[in-house]
């Protein structure tokens, strides 16, 4: 068979088979015409403005030139926009000025930006800020036949919205702004999204609403604009009929607005309740309260196929409310959904408003359905831990140990968060007795295959930044080695530090081989692919471009040794520390899940 008679899919197999990178692609693209056009819709499949703001002026404007011109591309050549089938924004959380390309009053002109919208008619998957190119999008989504997963942030959707005809959407996360003297509360803004998608996204399966920190302003068209859909009725049954996931959480609201939002959260449950599995519920900040637990375990009773709860922590409260301990709560919820009857396996909650202990841990011991567990703790400013203003991690450790192991055998994902905004560490050393806990962790808990330890902590030069100060990742995978025919695993850890808040944290990586009763899938890879970095520390290191698109160079291999730890019996440790520094893997909030 001639070489130019081959099917376009092994051209594509052949290059799905070669090591990864745009420098590759490019390359591909040149052996012949068949390959090129192969390697060119890799090149253009996914289009993510991410880029790495470390403050550097330089490298920004870089990067925004950078952008354009492959924006500018897209916006010239249909063919090209043809080839996308991811795109992403970029906006960092929690810095309301670091944006990309799109969203910057620069180079980029809205004209251009609606253009690349028109061309991209074949997404599958888009994630968007507030900018030209996503309105172009979302307000004629029905064209947009293939695009199946769309996330939206700081898009008013009174405003901006598409019209009555059906679209493919599976899954819509629409983060709306809080808008500044906005007469509509957040329940009529969900109640209209909700009546939108009821009536055009007969294929939905996960719907999320939030309303967050994202300021804005209304606009004079929105009055006007949403008559098409407040007029219509809604449905008798329920119009949504594959909806597996409903998530409705916000930020900030009034007393009344937390009132109607809990209403409306019940009532969708109750008229889904056939359907739903999974819900993301909001929990009020500060103390727990009796009436946050009613409302809580209503959703829950009103839906009897449920298997994850996600609770996510306001920054409201409402006067008037009986006050409940983090443990009554969690007693009251442990024992409602441990039940046999039920079969929740996920369950994530962002302030326990508690500390971990072994009695918080032995609450969930008879929660025999549950695999993921993702916690936080209470502030720990106030709490027992507080040292003259610093982490005191060595008298925590083993409360935290002794919570992980009262926790139930059926555990396969753990992932807790220490919070401690006003607290600080001098030395990386500080958070040591955290990082020497996989023996005991993986020894306690068979089917248990990833435990991450975050720790949202200040260091001296203050504030939180967007991803922990501290934090230890340990995943649980095949021997790659010998000993095969016996029960090891390798425990690989991977340890995060960032220095005075920085932008570019030391990470190091070591694995440890165990022997024991395993049970269960193992994880998939150590955190970040092996990902490791010498940090901000070493002045001698040639100053980086940090400017987009960054270059993965790859990650050497650890080299091991075998010795026996005299503090374990029966427990083997293969121990070995990677210490080359790796460019280019930008570390991501998402990177904490």
């Amino acid at each position: 068979m001639a070489f130019n008679t081959l099917p376009r899919e092994i051209f594509q197999h052949i290059i799905s088979c070669q090591a990864p990178g745009l420098e590759n692609l490019r390359n591909y693209s040149l052996v012949c015409r068949d390959f090129g056009e192969v390697a060119r819709a890799a090149l253009w499949k996914d289009i993510d403005l991410t880029f790495d703001e470390r403050g550097d002026e330089d490298a920004n404007e870089k990067t925004e030139r950078r952008q354009v011109q492959l924006l500018t591309s897209i916006a010239l050549n249909p063919d090209i926009g043809a080839h996308v089938r991811t795109f992403k924004n970029f906006h960092l959380r929690g810095i309301e000025y670091v944006l990309d390309a799109t969203t910057r009053r620069g180079l980029a002109k809205p004209e251009m930006l609606m253009k690349v919208a028109q061309t991209m008619k074949c997404l599958i998957k888009a994630s968007f800020t507030e900018n030209p190119l996503a309105i172009e999008v979302v307000t004629n989504l029905p064209s947009y036949s293939r695009l199946t997963e769309l996330s939206i942030t700081g898009i008013n959707p009174e405003e901006h919205f598409w019209s009555s005809a059906l679209t493919a959407l599976k899954r819509l996360h629409w983060a709306a702004p809080n808008l500044h003297g906005d007469q509509r509360s957040h329940a009529q803004t969900a109640e209209f999204l909700i009546k939108v998608v009821q009536s055009t996204c007969p294929d939905l399966e996960s719907l999320d609403i939030s309303f967050g920190h994202i300021a804005g302003f209304v606009s004079e068209c929105t009055a006007s604009s949403v008559v098409q859909y407040e007029n219509i009725e809604t449905p008798n049954s329920p119009a949504l009929t594959k909806l597996r996931h409903l998530g409705l959480t916000y930020q900030n609201a009034y007393d009344d607005e937390q009132g109607e939002l809990e209403a409306l959260i019940l009532n969708f449950a109750s008229r889904y309740s056939a359907t739903l599995e999974s819900v993301s519920l909001p929990i009020k900040d500060g103390t727990m309260t009796r009436e946050t637990a009613t409302f809580v375990l209503e959703t829950c009773a009103a839906l009897p196929y449920l298997t994850e709860l996600s609770l996510v922590e306001t920054n409201c409260t409402r006067e008037g409310e009986q006050g409940i301990t983090g443990l009554e709560f969690l007693m009251e919820l442990t024992s409602a959904l441990a039940s046999p009857t039920r079969e929740i396996e996920r369950l994530s909650i962002t302030n326990i408003k508690e500390h971990y202990s072994p009695d918080i841990g032995r609450l969930f011991a008879s929660w025999k359905s549950i695999n993921f567990l993702r916690l936080g703790d209470a502030d720990m400013s106030t709490g027992p831990y507080a040292n003259h203003g610093k982490l005191d991690f060595t008298s925590y450790r083993p409360e935290i140990l002794g919570f992980i192991t009262a926790l139930p055998q059926s555990l396969q994902e753990l992932y807790l968060e220490i919070n401690g905004p006003d607290l600080f560490v001098d030395e990386d050393d500080d958070f040591d007795p955290i990082c020497d806990l996989s023996f005991t962790i993986f020894y306690s808990l068979e089917k248990l295959h990833t435990c991450d330890i975050h720790a949202w902590i200040s260091n001296i030069d203050g504030g939180l930044g967007s991803i922990p100060e501290k934090a230890v990742f340990y995943r649980r995978l095949p021997l790659s080695t010998y000993l095969v025919e016996i029960p090891f695993k390798e425990i690989w850890m991977s340890r995060m530090d960032r220095i005075y808040q920085g932008s570019d944290p030391k990470v190091t990586k070591s694995v440890q081989v165990i022997k024991g009763h395993f049970e269960g899938e193992d994880a998939e890879g150590v955190w970040l692919g092996g990902y490791t970095n010498k940090g901000i520390e070493d002045e001698e290191e040639e100053e980086e471009d940090y400017s987009w698109p960054r270059v993965d160079v790859g990650v050497k291999e650890v080299e091991k040794e075998v010795v026996v730890d005299p503090d374990m019996e029966g427990f083997v440790l293969l121990a070995g520390v990677e210490t080359k520094s790796v460019c280019g893997q930008r570390i991501e909030p998402k990177a904490f899940t």
